[in-house]
């Protein structure tokens, strides 16, 4: 996951676009995902908030508006403004959430979960009922004493942000040394008719591998 080449103003990003910092102002640093969210996907992120001069937090959520369609001049300078839309759903990160790497869940039945570092075994339903038959991209404003936000690069297979997701997470994620390794199993299905050769060919198949 990489953020996307379009963003607000006062929002500026890396080369390799893993990290957004915002440049002025206490506003108009939106920036979303590159790529939509996947349904049953999960998606690190790390805010960081160390402001004096601003009080406020990050806003976080989802829009199903493709941000190509995004120009400087759609970019809210109050963010209230978007919560008016219809294809638009965010809001401010609790305080807890503002210096926190946090793992953002995407389900089959719409509901957008958020589990943080420090309750690494609660998932906080951020919203329910999202429109998932439509593309929904990412979407986080870094406002006010929040100052960036950056999507982990994960070197190593014990990652804390994995480790968070709990032991299902954990198993599915089946990591080496040299990051994830992939499950050397396969299953086959023999379908015939009665009489035909299924068991001789089982056999046959068995002893080869074996």
């Amino acid at each position: 996951m990489r953020f996307h080449e379009v963003h607000g103003v006062n929002a500026s990003l890396d080369d390799a676009r893993k990290v957004a910092l915002r440049t002025g102002s206490f506003c108009d640093a939106f920036v979303f995902s590159e790529v939509p969210l996947r349904l049953n996907s999960y998606t690190a992120i790390k805010l960081t908030s160390n402001e004096v001069e601003w009080q406020g937090r990050s806003f976080l959520g989802v829009t199903s508006r493709n941000p190509v369609s995004f120009i400087e001049s759609a970019f809210s300078k109050h963010i209230l403004t978007l919560l008016n839309t219809e294809d638009v759903w965010f809001r401010s990160v609790p305080e807890s959430w503002a210096s926190a790497s946090l793992i953002v869940h995407l389900t089959f039945d719409g509901q957008l979960e958020i589990t943080s570092e420090f309750e690494p075994n609660v998932r906080y339903i951020f919203f329910e009922n999202l429109p998932i038959n439509f593309p929904l991209w990412l979407v986080i404003d870094l406002y006010g004493a929040s100052n960036s936000v950056q999507l982990p690069t994960f070197d190593s297979p014990n990652s804390k942000e994995i480790i968070s997701l709990g032991s299902d997470a954990s198993t599915t994620f089946k990591c080496g040394e040299e990051g994830i390794v992939p499950y050397n199993f396969a299953r086959i299905v023999l379908i015939g008719p009665k009489s035909s050769g299924k068991s001789m060919l089982k056999n046959i198949l068995s002893n080869n591998m074996y």
